[in-house]
């Protein structure tokens, strides 16, 4: 081989390495297919099927590769990397096959790798690409007795992390975060947030879910939709993510509900989710609801369905409901000057029964919301009324202060005065008009003088 061709497939081989880290899968087919035309050898096939498989070219990744695997290659990686694609390509049992040749020949050349030329380090860094296999086969089990019999030939924080992974997946999450623990501080900070949900899993409080055996990368879409969040959080480790940072003291109370909704929302894992906020003493009453609109959300809740919350220490039935709401119209105008009249008369009945009715025919409007809800409190129906709430809160969550101005209300007149404050405090006074600053004022000596 020349010179001038030594020199460029160096030169390739450093580009398609940096557009694997990268990401950059058509790129790396381009770089290493240029290779391969260049010189046949087993690493640039090895490298130009990642690249294949990464990007979920399944066919053109096993054509690169079995040509090695014909020859019988004495390298682990391509036979891992063969199981894997087995596997995906619905050859179950030849996925076994070559995973368990890929472990037989790894602790063959480890017993000493440069009587058989290789680099050691290089070598026992197949320690990761075989248990990712594993993995992918779903043998939890097989990764944990590998670890046992490896742990020696790790040179990177990886091998323990998978070997974290195995253990949760079993149900084991202390002993995952043991695991964990060791190289936490080793540039795999994010470990901290898998040790505090594998904490989390063991009280019960989040029901455990399979975690995978890559690092996550979350990467939160701009202007993503409910199906892109839900797609980013079906990935348990960006799942594990969200649940840390929803359990952190102090996160902003706005994106712990729009979290927990979105949680919830994940089919049944989502639903074990939600009960488990519902019966728990530790979590606030505004959580529990934003998991209630999760389950609504993903159709496992039907409105007006009732769902057992713990609430104040004591189990209570609570019925979620979606009403749809709409700007005032002018043809409700009449029906909210009825409304306001039976108001004032103390006829919440005849308020309820008249709003209600006009939800059935046409979408209430924010100001017959109010109305209902204040017919609701007089009536003694708190329940229904801190439904209504929370649809105000939910309006504050997007911008609209006047959203938690009319919930700290609602709330005052409930009697709930903490949950008052905090809606109160939650309003950009400056951003109010005059009369909505009236109300502000309102509401605050209210609350100040009981």
């Amino acid at each position: 081989m020349d010179k001038h061709t030594v020199e460029t497939l160096a030169k390739l081989d450093e580009q398609g390495k940096t557009q694997l880290r990268r990401g950059q899968w058509t790129e790396a087919i381009q770089t290493f297919s240029a290779m391969l035309e260049l010189e046949d050898h087993p690493m640039i096939r090895n490298n130009l099927a990642t690249a294949y498989y990464s990007s979920g070219q399944l066919q053109e990744a096993w054509a690169a590769l079995k040509p090695e695997l014909d020859q019988g290659v004495f390298g682990p990686y391509s036979w891992a990397l063969a199981s894997m694609i087995a596997f995906d390509l619905g050859r179950s049992s030849e996925a076994r096959e070559y995973l368990e040749r890929a472990i037989a020949l790894f602790e063959l050349g480890g017993r000493d790798p440069e009587e058989l030329g290789f680099d050691p380090d290089g070598w026992w860094e197949y320690t990761v690409i075989i248990k990712r296999a594993a993995g992918h086969l779903g043998d939890h089990r097989l990764i944990v007795d590998l670890h046992r019999r490896w742990e020696r030939f790790y040179r990177t924080p990886e091998g323990f992390f998978q070997a974290g992974v195995a253990l949760f997946n079993l149900h084991y999450p202390l002993e995952a975060a043991e695991v964990w623990s060791q190289v936490r501080d080793r540039q795999w900070s994010f470990l901290q947030a898998y040790i505090s949900v594998a904490k989390l899993v063991d009280q019960g409080l989040v029901p455990s879910f399979t975690l995978p055996y890559s690092p996550p990368e979350f990467r939160k879409p701009e202007n993503s939709s409910s199906e892109d969040v839900q797609k980013l959080l079906s990935h348990g480790g960006n799942r594990v993510l969200v649940l840390d940072t929803l359990f952190t003291p102090g996160f902003p109370r706005e994106a712990a509900q729009q979290s927990i909704r979105a949680l919830a929302s994940l089919g049944e894992w989502g639903s074990a989710f939600a009960h488990s906020l519902f019966q728990s003493s530790m979590v606030p009453q505004e959580w529990k609801f934003a998991a209630g609109m999760g389950l609504l959300d993903q159709g496992a809740l039907q409105p007006g369905e009732p769902v057992t919350m713990l609430i104040d220490g004591v189990e209570q039935e609570v019925r979620m409901t979606v009403r749809e709401v709409a700007p005032n119209a002018r043809a409700e105008r009449e029906t909210l000057r009825q409304a306001e009249e039976l108001f004032l008369a103390g006829e919440y009945e005849q308020v309820k029964d008249l709003l209600i009715g006009a939800a059935r025919t046409e979408k209430l409007s924010l100001e017959g919301l109010q109305i209902l809800a204040r017919a609701h409190i007089g009536l003694g129906e708190l329940e229904q009324a801190l439904a209504i709430v929370d649809l105000f809160a939910g309006l504050g969550d997007q911008g609209y202060d006047l959203g938690y101005l009319v919930a700290a209300d609602l709330c005052s007149l409930c009697g709930l005065k903490d949950r008052a404050w905090e809606y109160l405090t939650l309003v950009s006074y400056s951003k109010l008009k005059p009369g909505a600053q009236q109300t502000y004022r309102r509401i605050k000596e209210q609350l100040a003088a009981e």
